[in-house]
């Protein structure tokens, strides 16, 4: 009886240490720059993004039902308001996922997104000046 508890102890002790090689070899990051790779980050990843595309096909299916028995709510804003919510979980959740895949600073993505929102900015000027020429000529 001894002997079978001494083998599956074995058993289990050489299990346990082949799990533990395969995690550390899963777990191994690489570098690239600043970035911080491995195949259990880019799992989480994936799973933070599934989950977040999830949770905004169903908050906004659920919007819109509680949306349309609203009457008085035009059914064009009633569409807009749960497009924009869909996109606002989508956004964080592509965000999250980022960070959990990478280790990505989320400050160097602001940054990326402040100097594009300038360079839109000024851009546009010229099409709402446009715009506004428009109206005072009518």
């Amino acid at each position: 009886m001894q002997t079978h508890a001494q083998f599956l102890s074995i058993v289990l002790f050489g299990a346990m240490e082949i799990l533990r090689r395969v995690w550390s070899y899963l777990d191994h990051r690489f570098h690239i720059g600043n970035i911080q790779i491995s195949v259990t980050t880019m799992a989480t990843g994936i799973l933070v993004l599934v989950f977040a595309i999830f949770l905004a096909r169903t908050f906004s299916s659920l919007l819109e039902r509680r949306l349309a028995k609203r009457l008085h709510i035009d059914p064009g804003l009633r569409y807009t308001i749960c497009r924009l919510v869909k996109y606002f979980i989508l956004t964080v959740g592509v965000l999250v996922a980022l960070k959990q895949a990478f280790t990505i600073d989320l400050t160097s993505i602001a940054v990326l997104f402040t100097a594009l929102s300038v360079g839109i900015g000024f851009g546009l000027q010229y099409i709402a000046a446009d715009i506004a020429s428009g109206f005072i000529l009518l």
